[in-house]
């Protein structure tokens, strides 16, 4: 249950979230386990380092998470940018692992000096951040795969997966640096 300070938010979150769904991709779930993942990915965007991409791997379980799922989660927050979801996806299919859902969705937030996010803005919002704040675009991808009961694995699919996310950041971050060095050599 969500206090009315966070009704409002949380239905802005829904719906920049869950437009991109089509009827098919709740067929099936039950209403809670929508809500539970909604809440679940809403608590996992409240603290970002922007530098750093943001990796979970876990399997939800009612008692532990308010919400269930036969499949395996991976969410994903990183500042938006080119190759992440082609990247992630690579990844899990060298794997042979089994993708049942895969969402994106970018998020314009507010963010404190301590990361910690203070407002949910409209999508692709153009605005100045207020005093000891930054405007953030996020990507947030959430991809439900085949289950995997294997602690080890789950954690080694999150190291991967984090690593993957330091060498595209790397690669964003060095192309116009890298293109401007070529550039000036010709």
């Amino acid at each position: 249950r969500q206090s009315k300070e966070q009704v409002k938010p949380l239905q802005e979150f829904a719906r920049q979230c869950y437009s991109g769904y089509s009827s098919e991709d709740f067929k099936g779930r039950e209403l809670s386990d929508i809500y539970g993942t909604l809440v679940g990915s809403w608590s996992f965007i409240q603290h970002h380092t922007a530098s750093v991409a943001k990796v979970r791997v876990f399997n939800p379980e009612y008692q532990k998470h308010g919400w269930q799922s036969g499949h395996t989660v991976v969410a994903v927050l990183a500042r938006d940018m080119p190759f992440i979801t082609d990247s992630i996806r690579g990844e899990l299919n060298r794997r042979n692992v089994m993708i049942y859902t895969l969402h994106s969705t970018i998020l314009s937030v507010i963010r404190d000096q301590h990361d910690q996010l203070c407002e949910l803005l409209p999508a692709r919002s153009v605005m100045k951040a207020p005093p000891n704040c930054k405007l953030c675009e996020e990507a947030l991808l959430y991809i439900e795969i085949g289950r995997c009961t294997d602690p080890a694995q789950l954690k080694n699919i999150a190291d991967t997966l984090s690593t993957i996310m330091s060498e595209v950041v790397q690669v964003v971050d060095d192309f116009k640096p890298m293109t401007m060095k070529a550039e000036s050599v010709m």
